[in-house]
Parts: C-alpha cells; structure tokens; sequence
C-alpha cells in the first residue's frame, strides 16, 4: 500500500465535495505554502552556490566553461558534482516560482 493515504482522485473528489467558499480557503493556504516551499528551496540553493563561489573563487558557469584544474583532487570533484545539482535546484524552483533566475 502507498505510504499515502489519499489518491489524486481522492483528493480531487474531497475538494469537490467542499462549499465554494472551502475551496477557495484550501487552495490559498496551499499556494501560500508551495510558495513558501518554493522560496525556501531558492534560499538555500544561493546560500550553497554562493559558498561554492567563495571557496572557489568562480562561479559554475566559468568552471564549466573552463574545466576542472588538470590537479582538481577528489573533494573538488565531488563539490562541483554538487554545485551543479544546487544550479539545478535554483533553476527549477525559479520556473516554479514563474520567475528566470
């Protein structure tokens, strides 16, 4: 069984089932809270891309452009592994958002 109790059908038939006024109640508080998500994720992506800026002294765009030092040890590699996820992370959660970042 799903560790979620209620299907999308379940949800969407719960929601139908509601006053109009209900309705609106629910999708508000659920937009508040996906924005707040949303906001949440874009935060800490900056936050991590930016102490990757610091401690490499560049940003991603101009690593990826340039490759990795020829004497980039194990560490570097794994940061850049992350660096890149974390871009990703901003990324999708700015076209979340409805925003270019």
């Amino acid at each position: 069984m799903s560790k979620n109790r209620f299907s999308k059908l379940d949800v969407n038939s719960l929601i139908a089932e509601l006053p109009l006024e209900e309705k609106g109640l629910v999708l508000g508080i659920g937009s508040m809270m996906r924005a707040w998500e949303v906001q949440n994720k874009i935060d800490l992506a900056q936050h991590k891309i930016e102490q990757f800026e610091r401690k490499y002294k560049t940003s991603l765009s101009a690593l990826q452009k340039s490759g990795l030092p020829i004497d980039a040890d194990f560490r570097m590699h794994e940061d850049f592994i992350e660096w890149e996820y974390w871009a990703d992370v901003l990324s999708e959660s700015f076209m979340a958002k409805g925003q270019r970042g």
